[in-house]
């Protein structure tokens, strides 16, 4: 991959003007077709063609995530996707969506944008952000933040360091000029996020392990693993923490049911019982804790493919698998502040060293969350990748 160190300032676009006798302009137009939405989709696959840290996601996948009959996010979200072409090929794309549930839960009126790529060219940046800008405007929307796919129950974020490093599950990569161009076209952070990397064979808990037990006694909670068995039941228990744990952090928009279960869904089969565990108290659900098993490293083989044999590299490579990413850890609000979330942290390494995983990428993490990233960092945690959520006024 090639990381551009200097933004250069090339001539400024309108949105979805094409200038015909000019081979260096662009036209950025809303995706009607399927033929577009089949260029949409596939446009990372030769954007990413040289750099080697870029993983394919599943083209099945990704066509369902598109699809408003499959999706469920589009029960409440409008959304249009744009392409920019350049003598007749596309260039870049972005995604400008309107998140109903957001602008409710949080009374604002925020629009976003996100699946944002493009060649290394300002222009065709400048010309994608503002014809996604314009969208959101003309729907009476008030900034634009991102990069959203399509919520923070989702991937977010542009990355800001670690480059040299392949994603892990369910977590973008982005090139290193996408930052710079949505700077520069008046994008500013908003918010920070952390990757985190933990060697758990190694991790040092002396400091956590015995406050674990007092926890345990003081609060009165017990910690168990996920029950395979009875996943609807226990999908239902976790369901009544998730939306709770969670709705005080920045940018957290509640999943739907629907949402909540089609997630459930395309999980199952990675869910591994010591790395999915429930803490509960008299009977009741009030923390949840979820690795999964870091399928990336299999992805990365199969060039967005399950046939003809991509299907077999991942059940075998599954098996083989040692590296994890610990996506979900909270507890409901009536139970924060009393240190639940350290003796999860304490049993992540425990459990994930006994079923025979050495590494977990923990995160994101907000970047200003003292309460998990200090425990991580005194474990011997390691950081390992920043990721950027930029917004800008409309």
């Amino acid at each position: 991959m090639r990381a551009s160190k200097t933004v250069p300032r090339e001539k400024t676009l309108t949105p979805g003007r094409h200038n015909a006798d000019d081979p260096a302009s662009c036209e950025v137009r809303p995706v009607r077709s399927r033929r577009e939405l089949r260029a949409f989709i596939r446009l990372p696959w030769r954007l990413y063609a040289d750099a080697p840290c870029w993983v394919a996601p599943l083209l099945l996948q990704e066509k369902a995530r598109f699809n408003p009959r499959k999706n469920p996010y589009f029960d409440h979200a409008d959304v249009q996707l744009f392409l920019a072409w350049r003598s007749g090929q596309p260039v870049g794309r972005i995604a400008a969506h309107v998140n109903h549930e957001h602008n409710r839960y949080w009374q604002d009126s925020v629009g976003f944008f996100g699946f944002f790529e493009s060649v290394e060219d300002y222009a065709v940046a400048e010309a994608l952000f503002k014809s996604a800008a314009a969208w959101l405007r003309e729907r009476g929307r008030t900034a634009m933040r991102g990069p959203m796919n399509f919520s923070t129950n989702e991937e977010v974020g542009f990355l800001a360091e670690g480059f040299d490093l392949p994603p892990a599950i369910m977590m973008p990569y982005t090139q290193e000029f996408y930052l710079a161009y949505a700077e520069q076209v008046g994008l500013r952070k908003v918010k920070g996020l952390l990757m985190w990397h933990i060697d758990v064979e190694i991790a040092d808990l002396s400091r956590y392990e015995p406050l674990a037990e007092r926890i345990r006694e003081r609060v009165g909670f017990t910690l168990r693993n996920i029950d395979p068995r009875h996943y609807a039941a226990e999908l239902d228990r976790i369901k009544r923490v998730y939306n709770d744990a969670w709705s005080r952090n920045w940018g957290f928009v509640p999943m739907t049911d629907r949402e909540f279960e089609h997630f459930a869904r395309e999980i199952k089969p990675l869910v591994q019982p010591a790395c999915a565990q429930i803490a509960e108290k008299d009977g009741e659900p009030i923390g949840f804790c979820l690795s999964l098993p870091d399928i990336n490293r299999i992805l990365a083989r199969m060039n967005g493919r399950l046939f003809p044999t991509g299907l077999f590299k991942l059940m075998c490579g599954l098996r083989k698998l040692t590296a994890l990413r610990t996506i979900t850890l909270g507890t409901r609000t009536a139970y924060r502040n009393r240190g639940i979330e350290s003796v999860f942290l304490v049993e992540i390494v425990r459990r994930t060293v006994a079923a025979g995983y050495r590494t977990s990428e923990m995160g994101w993490t907000l970047e200003d969350n003292a309460l998990i990233n200090k425990p991580l960092e005194q474990m011997g945690g390691r950081l390992l990748k920043r990721y950027r959520i930029v917004e800008m006024p409309l």
